[in-house]
């Protein structure tokens, strides 16, 4: 009734897997492995340093040698003619995600993590839940500056990508465009 195929990776070397590190000690965890390190959830970038400052003493202690493009930024993005009309859509598309959609995944990650016991008694995402809450609670205008969004014009966001890119050092930046509603 189920058969499962695991063909080995065609690719030599093997290509390396992205592991979410979004904090210290994922960050850790991560430089444990041939891993590139992806970090999400931005609340500010001397947070997000030093998890990826975890993550190259780490993996230079396991004998990993880290370069940027070892290091991926997931960034949620919205570029318009303005800064104005980026903020209006990226606020109109935020609404919408964490009012709408988010809910429902909530729910459904809440009710399978409780069924599973998959964590045992462990805090269940208390990191992520933490972060999360707090750039819930923050206004849309404040979290270009700490580098939790990409938002503005395309000469506003120029500048953005290059801070992240000279401030964490990362080589890879995955840019989420479609936040709720937001029009192409």
């Amino acid at each position: 009734p189920s058969v499962s195929i695991w063909p080995r990776p065609y690719q030599k070397p093997h290509p390396k897997i992205l592991m979410s590190a979004s904090n210290e000690e994922s960050a850790e965890f991560t430089a444990g492995y041939p891993a590139m390190m992806g970090i999400t959830l931005i609340s500010s970038l001397p947070a997000a340093r030093r998890a990826i400052d975890v993550y190259r003493d780490v993996s230079h202690a396991k004998g990993f040698q880290r370069t940027p493009e070892d290091i991926l930024v997931g960034q949620n993005v919205c570029i318009a003619d303005t800064d104005e009309e980026a903020l209006e859509h990226m606020r109109r598309g935020e609404e919408y995600f964490h009012g709408k959609l988010m809910p429902v995944l909530r729910n459904a990650q809440r009710i399978v993590i409780q069924k599973t016991r998959y964590f045992g008694d462990e805090k269940i995402g208390e990191g992520f839940t933490n972060r999360l809450k707090t750039l819930r609670g923050v206004k849309l205008e404040d979290m270009i500056e700490p580098g939790s969004i990409l938002c503005g014009s395309p000469k506003s966001v120029f500048r953005q990508i290059r801070r992240l890119k000279d401030e964490l050092g990362c080589g890879r930046i995955n840019m989420n465009m479609k936040i709720g509603n937001i029009p192409d």
